[in-house]
Order: C-alpha cells, then structure tokens, then sequence
C-alpha cells in the first residue's frame, strides 16, 4: 500500500469520525435544549397557577337587583360541567379602572366628540358643573364630563319623530336587510367619534371591534317596544348592542343582556343622530391588572345556594324580553335549573376601582304557577 493510498484512507476515517461526533454533538445539544425547555415551560406553567395579588385584598362585587324570590325554600340543580373543572382557569386577571377625572380640557373633549357626531348648531344647556346638554330638533344629548359617558334620547313625543323621519327621509329610513346592517350603523358611528387631546393629537373616543357587536329587530309601537319588526308605527327598527371582552371574557352589567353601550336605531344613517331612537354610552377605561386565584366552579354554586349570590334577571322563555326587567317583580320560584356556567366581568354605570370576574349561571326557573322562566343569577368568582 502506498504512502498516498494510506494518506487517503486516513483521511477517509478522520472525515466520517468527525461526521459521527458532530452528529452525536447535535443530538447531544437537541436532548439538552429539549431538557431545559420542558424545565422552562413546566416552572412557567407552575409560576402561571401563583396569583400575583398584586392590588391587595380586591373588594367584593355588590350587585345590584331587587328580584326577590319569594320561596325561601328553593331548589337549586346543577346540570353543568363543573365536574370538568380543569376547564376553568386557576388564576385570573383583575383590572384596575382608570379613575376619571374633571380636568380643565373636559368640555373641549366633550364638545369634540359631540361635534364628530353631525349634530348642526345644538342649543347647549348647563345641568351642573360636571354635565351639559346638547339639544337638537328632535334630540337631546346628555354628557358627563368626568367620565365622557352620555346618552341620547328624543326631546318631543315619539309621534314627531316619525313625522319629521317620514318628511326628511333620504330613503334611508326602515332601510335594514339584516340584523348585520344595524350593527353597522352603530359601529361607524363609534369608529367616529374622536377628540383632540391636550397634546393637540386627535384620540378616539373608544377602539371598538365590529366582532363585538348584536343586534335584535324590534317593533314600536304607541311608545311601546317589542321584539319583533313586522308591525307598527316604527316596523323596522333594532337593538344594537356593543359588549367588551378583555382577556377573552365579556363584560356584563346589571342586567346580563343588555350591555352598558347600547342603542336602538331606525336607519342606517346616523349623521346628526337622524337614526338614533336612544342610545347609552358607559366605557371606562381599563388600567393594569394583576393575577388572583379563581374558586373553582362548584364553590361558587355553593355560594349560590347558601345565599352568597343575586338573582339579576327573570323572564319567560318564551315571548319574554330580556332586555328590559322588572326589577322591582317578586317571583314564587320553587326550582332553579341551571345548564350554563361561565366566566365573565362585571361593570357597573359608576365607577368602581377595579374590574373583577364573576361567575355567570343561567337556566330554567320553575314557578309555583307552573310557568317556566329563564333566569340569571351572579356570583364572584375570586377567592376570598
């Protein structure tokens, strides 16, 4: 064998024993980060299930209803997946609200907002130092300049609108095709709203996701709301909802249906408020938030039913309205049958520091008249 021939061969072995230690390197360092990854995720997944409690102790949710149930003695069955509790997180979010404030650029701020919604020379009007209203022909525009919250309503019956709407109309009135249209509406009409900062930057007034809105066809008729569009003075008129979410939870109010931004309209155009029925504008603003243990499902049933929750809503399932209760009713409900349990926040129209989750359980509500009612009930959702 020649010198070159050995040289070769030498060559060859030094060549694939590098090849087999650099393969064996890889697998080495894949093992490793493969290791240390599992370590990583698995001391974050750990950290994930420690609540920060980073605002103290959180003050309970008070709610506010006046159902009463009258049968002290009622039953309440649980046909929910609480069982399946692993579906339900260990640790949540609470937020803290910003606080508003009256500052000396509050009513340029309002008359912003007010001036991108069209309204055409307004009479303005001073209720207290804090609210204004703007009144046009047929509206009238309410604002609070500490919380830029307002609402609208008519200022003359409900006979003269639809006269000035059938007199004025572009071809625009009763004009929907679908509950998608009036959802629309209102969420340009949102997208609109601005104002200029102190800092001379135009700002809006709320980011709003057209994914967050719905819409329900109502009828009026004799000043009286029902929910169908088929008949009456106003055949084709909606309900139009904007519900927040944060962290991938909705937001509830008072009532479980009905959210704190809401407006019933009767056209597709909006501009100077032409379309605009009634409408309610409640958003603050959510600050920082910090991490708090969630008490598992089936506790906060048993807070339901040792009384540690409020009955928010009641109406018959079928042909009731939802969206507007009687608060004020007493029920004889022998028998609450919940099949839904879920996780939400709640806000309320004052401010309140922070935003805190609560647990959401709806069903069947029997009656000692044998009617059968769909009910609401809240409960908070922290552990004490």
């Amino acid at each position: 064998m020649s010198r070159l021939t050995r040289v070769i061969i030498t060559t060859k072995r030094v060549l694939i024993l590098c090849a087999i230690g650099f393969v064996i390197l890889l697998l080495f360092s894949f093992l490793v980060y493969a290791i240390t990854s599992g370590i990583s995720n698995y001391i974050k997944y750990q950290n994930s299930l420690k609540a920060q409690e980073g605002f103290g102790l959180v003050p309970v949710v008070k709610f506010t209803s006046y159902i009463t149930n009258t049968n002290k003695s009622a039953q309440f069955i649980l046909d929910a997946p609480t069982s399946e509790e692993t579906n339900y997180p260990k640790t949540i979010n609470v937020y803290k609200l910003i606080q508003p404030q009256y500052t000396l650029d509050s009513f340029n701020i309002a008359s912003d907002i007010v001036s991108s919604m069209g309204l055409n020379s307004p009479t303005l009007k001073n209720i207290n130092p804090y609210t204004y209203e703007w009144i046009t022909q047929n509206h009238n525009l309410i604002f609070n300049l500490e919380n830029l919250s307002f609402n609208i309503g008519l200022n003359g019956s409900m006979d003269s609108y639809i006269n000035y709407q059938n007199s004025n109309s572009n071809g625009s009135v009763f004009d929907f095709s679908s509950p998608s249209d009036a959802s629309q509406s209102v969420y340009q009409f949102l997208q609109q709203l601005s104002y200029t900062n102190p800092n001379n930057v135009s700002e809006p007034l709320i980011n709003v996701n057209s994914n967050y809105f719905s819409s329900v066809p109502i009828t009026i008729a004799n000043n009286t709301i029902s929910l169908s569009n088929s008949t009456g003075s106003i055949p084709n008129a909606y309900y139009v909802f904007y519900r927040e979410h944060v962290g991938g939870y909705k937001i509830y109010s008072y009532n479980p249906k009905k959210t704190l931004i809401n407006f019933i309209i009767d056209e597709t155009d909006l501009s100077s408020l032409s379309g605009v029925i009634s409408g309610s504008f409640i958003n603050y603003k959510i600050g920082p938030s910090s991490t708090y243990y969630v008490m598992p499902p089936s506790e906060a049933f048993k807070n339901i039913e040792s009384g540690n929750g409020e009955l928010v809503s009641v109406y018959p399932t079928l042909n009731g309205d939802p969206y507007n209760i009687n608060r004020s009713q007493s029920y004889d409900i022998s028998k609450f049958y919940i099949n839904n349990i879920s996780l939400g926040y709640y806000e309320t129209r004052n401010y309140s520091q922070y935003l805190v989750p609560i647990y959401i359980f709806s069903g069947t509500a029997y009656l000692s008249n044998n009617q059968t009612d769909t009910f609401y009930y809240y409960t908070n959702a922290i552990m004490e």
